[in-house]
């Protein structure tokens, strides 16, 4: 995450760290990655680093920058657990070019580079990564299973949204097991999340949002920030599932859209992409009130 902000906000050296230590240790980490210690923790801490140098890949066609992206997809590739991580890293991907070919949708060398280079590394990443991407063809089906049992994933969707409220979403506690017991015993699922469950912590979360809206507000000074600012802000809104506002076009998107049933856990999947984008707008919220 370090490197990621320093290509996206360059020479915001505070921002970087800040951004970086926030990714690291944060309520969703605490109580999602680091509780399961599951393959997702090698997606989670590897796609920033991917994001970095597919970044500096599209800006600069460097055949070495390419080359390094190649190699981090190679490292990845024990943390896709299912398609649904590939899903994932297109939207993070895809986004982060598209934001940039609308940025530069005046310079057209620039957008043919880059549309180029992207198209390439795809074809490469596609043939590197065969050895599991076919075996995992077979989920596609398991998953278009769970899709057509009647209200199977939106049952899913409906419970593990339970805890996922617009206001504890935005702070990064809306986990469904942050509360829940094991069942037929008083012994929390997450052994130290009661430590949490106080005043005094539901009133100190409040300063994640804070200084994600703090760093939405340099948005228009750092142009780098664009796509983790949109990044946020609609994975936000996924994260809460079913709840309000609009839980109803969610559940409505998860009853209709094939492959949806991957998402089932919205804030556990969902919350990493939002990661992704908060980190950078937490770090240049820090340094920006550390200016004042």
């Amino acid at each position: 995450m370090y490197f990621l902000i320093r290509v996206l906000v360059p020479g915001r050296r505070l921002a970087a760290v800040s951004g970086a230590l926030f990714y690291m240790l944060n309520p969703f980490t605490m109580m999602v990655r680091w509780h399961e210690m599951n393959l997702w923790l090698f997606y989670y801490a590897l796609v920033p680093l991917l994001l970095a140098l597919f970044a500096l890949s599209v800006s600069s066609g460097s055949k070495r920058y390419m080359a390094a992206f190649l190699a981090a997809a190679v490292m990845i590739s024990p943390g896709h657990v299912n398609l649904g991580s590939v899903v994932m890293l297109a939207l993070v991907l895809g986004g982060y070019l598209v934001t940039y070919l609308v940025q530069n949708r005046r310079a057209r060398d620039k957008a043919k580079k880059a549309l180029l280079c992207s198209l390439v590394m795809a074809v490469l990443w596609l043939g590197i990564s065969a050895w599991w991407i076919l075996p995992s063809l077979a989920s596609l089906r398991h998953e278009a299973g769970i899709l057509k049992e009647p209200g199977s994933t939106t049952d899913i969707l409906t419970w593990t949204s339970s805890e996922s409220a617009w206001h504890r979403v935005l702070r990064l506690r809306g986990y469904w097991a942050f509360k829940a017991v094991n069942a037929g015993t008083d012994e929390p699922v997450i052994p130290y999340a009661r430590e949490y469950a106080n005043t005094f912590m539901d009133l100190l979360s409040w300063i994640i949002p804070a200084l994600g809206i703090a760093g939405l507000c340099k948005v228009k000074r750092y142009r780098g920030l664009i796509w983790p600012a949109v990044l946020w802000v609609a994975s936000v809104f996924f994260m809460k599932g079913v709840r309000p506002p609009l839980g109803g076009f969610t559940k409505a998107l998860f009853s209709v859209l094939p492959g949806m049933s991957i998402f089932r856990n919205p804030f556990d999947k969902f919350g990493m992409l939002a990661l992704l984008g908060l980190a950078p707008l937490v770090g240049v919220g820090l340094e920006s009130l550390h200016g004042l």
